[in-house]
């Protein structure tokens, strides 16, 4: 329902509101006008603009990785670009078998026969490391030899015994290819570093205008990120990549035999696989639900049909533009779809309100659309507006799917609002509506007007309430908590937490800081004073982990060296040190490069002026994460000061930041969104007083749920973030209708406790059942088997009904204050 929709004869309204708003109501009527000249015109032509948009959806990339949070220019991700184009990736695909018995030649033969057929059966597959086929670094006389550890399968117990000890000798093998305690044998399955299709086909004209909002003035982006023309692995060829080594472990479950997974890919994976399966589960029940509602307003069907014309095509229009800019689907615009049901029922609702109103009073349809887009029109348009600013603030975000679905929401509800003011429209002149009522068009609420009295009776009380939630909200939120932990996501038993579970209490976890060390000069590597220092940062670390920090094993170019040197001195155990004389290590390093291995590729480059060197953690919280660095770095570093420069990064900085970017995003987007709402409140409404007094119901919402999530000790994660932008955004529209509507009454009489009833009378309803609408399409996102989705819905929907619950309560109270003065 839209303000002043209980009077059927618009001309004194006009009258007495002359200006920039009557002459905005004209121009709505004289476009009625136009779409019922050109009624099939629209209908053919939206409808083929959504069947050119829609065929782009296939074409759509997913995105849900660690890396792809952040933006091209971020130090943190300029960083890990860097190290992955020198070393490749640091995420690997972990499959951890626990059988009755490792050094069993039957076990044996059937980890070789799951290796094998990884390796046969996996697309985009860099490589396979387990005890198959882990280096065996040996000496044979004066000859080094490097070959598969399992080249040739142990015949008998002795063998096997043989083999047990090798293995437990030799560090390197230890929560790497078998647990330390012997009794898991893993898998190390690693995906490509890049891309098979070449240079993305993305479209600079994004990044270009995410980077305007580049607050900090930071470079787009590093010279190892401008200069390569590699791309990394898309979503498609990760999904690929993952499902295809699923169906491998599935192949070779057996009896006896427990195969756990985790890693890095599987949960880029399991997200855009929860992703698919719930998007469309959720879209369906909001569907079904806020269908059945509009049903009961109407006591027809027709209503029904149309919103979902309107909410399916605007939805199949936004993808489409979505993949023509190049953006992917990510796990923020999961819920862009239940955001536009929300967004274009909205619209829609007002629209068929006031025209099915209209019909009733004259059966005319083009005199009933023009009626109606009179008085709906500009209010529609304004909502917009204020939503679409919102969703605006997201572009100064420092996590670029943030970012992206700032865009994307703003576009789309610009789409949905050119849908509902052009086929929507056209549809209602053209569908066989008959005139009548339905049973939530008229008629008083007792809930509205009992609220109508309350504003007009205690406005000063009212206001008052409003002050003190705030205040005692506001108290609140220095205990805000911010989280950035995916693996919460999922719920408990789920295959991939149970896997990373696992992986953390019986080899030390899974994911990796990677450390790269950089001596500045060629050969740098082969100096025994760089070496020792490499070995002291492995003391280091022990020493962490004694302290209680939660890592593990290490991985570096130390490995090679020390396996090299005690293979070249009869394979003695003494020898399993580093060589104190840089010619000597230089020949060592030399000797293993010619045995065949290609192991240094990944540990050094080809100067051997830089080295990479992996710490092993246990899956944290990113915040956890980002205590553990500020605790740790200035060690690492100072282990290796004077001797080489040190740059951390890998999988687990990039957790870190994302987790400090949640935070700074919260703030920034927030922040702008009052920014941007405030002026175009005032300048839409056209009152300083009003535009002002309008914010007051829309931002207690806001820091009411902010104190629940801190009450309820939630942590606030991106999802969170999301939804109290978007419920700015969303609460912001009820205000307008209202105010709108009031002003509309009040111009026509001058007693603002009249208007103040009539607008409920009228407005109100609309809102109420709006409100409805959108706490039904952002409460079935509790639906999700995903809990960031779950918390998103119940916190967005619990924001919108306290914006209606003041919007109806404190905003005419406001009014009333304000006007009263006149």
């Amino acid at each position: 329902m839209t303000p002043g929709s209980d009077d059927r004869d618009p001309t004194p309204r006009h009258a007495a509101e002359p200006g920039l708003r009557a002459r905005a109501d004209a121009a709505f009527g004289r476009w009625a006008g136009r779409v019922v000249r050109l009624r099939w015109i629209l209908i053919v032509g939206m409808s083929a603009l959504t069947l050119a948009l829609g065929s782009r959806l296939p074409l759509l990339e997913t995105e849900t990785s660690t890396e792809d949070y952040l933006f091209d220019r971020d130090p943190a991700k300029i960083a890990y670009d860097a190290f992955r184009e020198q070393f490749g990736r640091d995420q690997a695909c972990m499959v951890l078998v626990e059988p009755s018995r490792v050094f069993d030649r039957d076990f044996l033969e059937a980890l070789a026969a799951l290796h094998r057929d990884i390796e046969a059966s996996v697309p985009h597959l860099a490589e396979v490391t387990s005890l198959y086929n882990v280096r065996s670094v040996r000496g044979e006389g004066s000859e080094l030899l490097v070959d598969d550890l399992l080249e040739t399968m142990p015949e008998d117990e002795a063998a096997l015994a043989r083999l047990e000890q090798t293995v437990r000798d030799t560090p390197s093998y230890l929560d790497s290819v078998i647990s330390a305690d012997g009794e898991v044998a893993i898998l190390l399955v690693e995906a490509d570093a890049y891309s098979s299709l070449g240079r993305s086909e993305h479209d600079e004209s994004v990044d270009d205008l995410l980077a305007e909002f580049d607050v900090d003035g930071s470079s787009t982006g590093g010279e190892a990120v401008e200069d390569t023309a590699l791309v990394p692995l898309t979503g498609r060829e990760n999904t690929a990549f993952t499902r295809a080594l699923l169906e491998v472990i599935e192949r070779h479950r057996a009896p006896g035999l427990t195969i756990r997974l985790t890693g890095q890919p599987l949960i880029t994976y399991a997200l855009a696989d929860a992703m698919a399966a719930d998007v469309p589960r959720i879209f369906g029940a909001a569907l079904l639900l806020i269908g059945v509602a509009i049903a009961f307003l109407f006591r027809r069907l027709a209503p029904v049909f149309l919103a979902a014309v309107i909410v399916s095509t605007s939805l199949v229009a936004t993808m489409g533009v979505s993949q023509l800019l190049g953006i992917p689907v990510s796990l923020a615009s999961q819920i862009l779809p239940s955001f536009l049901l929300a967004v274009g029922v909205g619209y829609s609702v007002h629209l068929m309100t006031l025209f099915f109103r209209e019909l009733a009073e004259d059966p005319d349809r083009g005199r009933a659309l023009e009626g109606a887009l009179r008085h709906v029109g500009l209010p529609i348009s304004m909502t917009a507006v204020t939503t679409a600013a919102g969703l605006a603030s997201f572009l100064v975000a420092e996590m670029e799917p943030v970012a992206q679905l700032g865009i994307m929401g703003a576009v789309g509800v610009a789409i949905t609002l050119l849908y509902s003011l052009t086929l929507l429209p056209a549809l209602l002149v053209v569908l066989p509506l008959a005139p009548g009522r339905g049973r939530g068009l008229d008629g008083g609420n007792p809930l509205l007007t009992a609220c109508a009295r309350m504003a007009i009776h205690h406005p000063r009380k009212l206001v008052a309430a409003a002050v003190v939630i705030a205040l005692a909200a506001a108290a609140s939120l220095p205990f805000l908590r911010f989280s950035s932990d995916p693996m919460d996501y999922f719920e408990e038993g789920y295959w991939l937490r149970d896997g990373t579970e696992y992986a953390d209490r019986r080899i030390g976890g899974m994911q990796t800081l990677e450390v790269v060390i950089d001596t500045g000069r060629e050969n740098g590597l082969h100096e025994p004073e760089v070496l020792r220092a490499m070995a002291g940062l492995e003391g280091l670390v022990s020493e962490l982990a004694r302290q209680g920090e939660h890592v593990g094993r290490t991985a570096s170019l130390l490995d090679v060296v020390r396996e090299t040197h005690r293979a070249l001195n009869e394979n003695r155990a003494a020898y399993y040190a580093i060589p104190d004389d840089r010619e000597l290590v230089a020949q060592e390093l030399l000797l293993f490069e010619n045995s065949g291995s290609d192991d240094l590729e990944d540990l050094v480059d080809r100067r051997f002026s830089k080295a990479r060197f992996s710490i092993r953690t246990t899956w944290e919280d990113g915040r956890d994460k980002f205590a553990f660095l500020a605790r740790a770095a200035p060690r690492i570093e100072g282990a290796l000061d004077g001797v080489a420069e040190v740059d951390l990064t890998g999988s687990v900085a990039l957790i870190a930041r994302v987790a400090t970017a949640t935070s700074e995003s919260l703030v920034r987007s927030y922040v702008l969104a009052l920014v941007l709402i405030t002026p175009i409140m005032v300048l839409l409404i056209g009152s300083l007083r009003a535009g002002l007094a309008s914010l007051v119901p829309n931002l207690v919402p806001i820091l009411a749920t902010l104190g629940l999530i801190v009450g309820l000790g939630l942590e606030m994660d991106m999802f969170m973030l999301l939804g109290g932008c978007i419920a700015i955004g969303l609460a912001v529209d009820d205000s307008i209708h209202f105010i709108s509507g009031f002003r509309r009454h009040y111009a026509e009489h001058g007693d603002p406790e009249r208007a103040v009833e009539e607008t409920m009378e009228t407005t109100g309803r609309a809102l109420l059942f709006t409100s409805v609408v959108l706490v039904a399409g952002f409460a079935v996102l509790s639906l999700s088997t995903m809990a960031n989705l779950a918390n998103l819905g119940w916190m967005t929907a619990c924001a919108i009904a306290l914006a209606f619950v003041l919007d109806v309560t404190v905003t005419p109270a406001l009014l009333v204050l304000l006007y009263r003065q006149r």
